[in-house]
């Protein structure tokens, strides 16, 4: 009987994983920790750019949307991004680089009023694509035809 518990148990646990979407590479080759976040709920997007459409603070997700100097790492998404841009306004979705220091110190609603953000990209589907699956920051010579604040080449 315990042999079928622990079986069963197992089967339960197994079935429970969920798979995440990790085809996507953050690049960061800056010499800064950065944090990477998607716009909110449901990944949906709205025409006002100069606002943070992030219901909390990626730094509140632990290790997993952070980023060290000079390193590649997959981003994940619990779902396939091919279901996420289904639910986006204007077929985009916004990626936002933060500052570690900043968002491990500085409260959200702050970083939010302030637009305490480094670098957002305004992605579609056919974006990541192209760039296969890669995103650098700061933004390299491929990205510069993306839309992007601030614009490629500002700094």
């Amino acid at each position: 009987m315990k042999n079928i518990s622990f079986l069963l148990l197992i089967v339960i646990c197994n079935s429970c994983r969920y798979s995440f979407d990790t085809r996507l590479q953050i690049v960061n080759n800056s010499d800064a920790i950065i944090y990477v976040g998607v716009s909110g709920e449901g990944y949906r997007n709205y025409n006002d750019t100069a606002y943070v459409y992030i219901n909390c603070s990626t730094a509140q997700h632990g290790d997993t949307y952070k980023f060290h100097p000079n390193t590649v790492k997959e981003f994940l998404l619990y779902i396939p991004w091919e279901e996420a841009f289904e639910d986006v306004y204007g077929n985009n979705i916004l990626f936002y680089v933060f500052d570690a220091t900043v968002l491990e110190t500085v409260p959200w609603e702050q970083v939010k009023k302030e637009y305490l953000v480094l670098q957002r990209y305004d992605l579609s589907l056919q974006n990541l694509i192209d760039l296969n699956w890669t995103l650098s920051y700061p933004p390299d010579e491929r990205m510069k035809d993306i839309k992007m604040y601030p614009p490629y080449g500002s700094e």
